[in-house]
This record gives C-alpha cells, structure tokens and sequence, in this order.
C-alpha cells in the first residue's frame, strides 16, 4: 500500500475555478498537483456527490471503450491524500493531468459516434471540449511566461483570470449555438 501524503497547499477555500464551477484542488509534498475526486466530477458537470458519478460515468458503455489501460488503471486507484486542516482525515483525488485524459476519451467517443444519441453525454462532451482547449491555451502562455522570466513579474493570479477569460468567451459561444433544452 502506498503511503499517504500529505497536502502541502491548498484548501477547500481556495479552488480552481472552471466557469461556473469550483474545483478543489491540492498540491502534495511530493509536488503532484491534485484535484479532488469531487472536483473531478464537478469539472465534468456532473456534480458532487461522493465519487459514485465518476465511476459510473466512466463505466458507460459510450465511454468505456475509450478509456485506455493506463488511464483505467489511475482512475481504479486514485491518490489518497491528507488535506490542511481537516484533522488527519483521508481525502481521495487524482493528478490533475488525469482531467484532461478523460476529456480526451470523451471527445474520442464522440468522435466515433458513440454519444450522438445522449443529451447528457454531448453536453458533457462540449464542456470537455472547452476545458482541452482552455488548459492548452493556458499551458502555452505559462511555458513562454516561464521561459521568458515574466513569470517573476506577472500578476499571480494572471494565468487564472485568462483561463477564466477563455471559457466565458467560449460559454459564451455555446450558450449562443445551442438553446437550453
């Protein structure tokens, strides 16, 4: 069994946020940068409660066949973790490249058709879609503010408010394509 870290940074006041959503988010003393189980489904807009909509959303047969072996085998054995102030107790999340993994899967499914027929599952489907290209924008923007030094000079939170810049403008044009039923 491994060990259980401890969460160096982060808090449940202090999430990531994804639009509309709150995701909480750790750093662990070994440096893995770590979403909570909840905050994973929350992401994923399927709200959270504990972890069972994860895993049944991942066990659908639409999304199952596009979960690699790799991919599987993180999600059947996510990070047990300790978090700042909550008395020892053991919270459970997965690294956070693991989000963008599954976003992955969920637009390779739709692009082989096999969630064309599922309301819930294409909804989910377009929010995967803004968050993949929100976290490669944001990726590209820190890799050159870190080669460049401007990271030393930028605001601290600048990366967040692009991020959240990016997918307003994005919800935006979503919320422009398609009405609310």
């Amino acid at each position: 069994m491994k060990d259980i870290l401890k969460a160096t940074h982060g808090s449940p006041d202090k999430q990531l946020t994804l639009g509309d959503r709150k995701i909480q988010c750790y750093v662990l003393e070994d440096g893995t940068a770590v979403l909570s189980g909840r905050g994973m489904q929350e992401a994923l807009g399927l709200g959270q409660a504990h972890g069972t909509k994860l895993k049944v959303f991942l066990g659908n047969k639409a999304i199952k066949p596009f979960i690699d072996k790799d991919l599987a085998m993180v999600l059947d054995n996510p990070i047990r973790f300790t978090r700042p102030g909550r008395g020892g107790k053991t919270a459970v999340g997965y690294d956070a490249t693991v989000l963008p993994k599954v976003c992955r899967a969920v637009l390779d499914a739709r692009r082989a058709g096999s969630i064309k027929e599922d309301a819930k599952l294409s909804a989910i489907a377009m929010e995967c879609e803004m968050l993949v290209s929100a976290f490669s924008d944001v990726g590209i923007v820190a890799l050159v503010y870190e080669i460049t030094g401007y990271e030393k000079d930028k605001d601290k939170y600048a990366l967040r408010k692009f991020l959240e810049k990016f997918l307003e403008k994005e919800r935006g044009k979503w919320v422009k394509t398609f009405s609310d039923d």
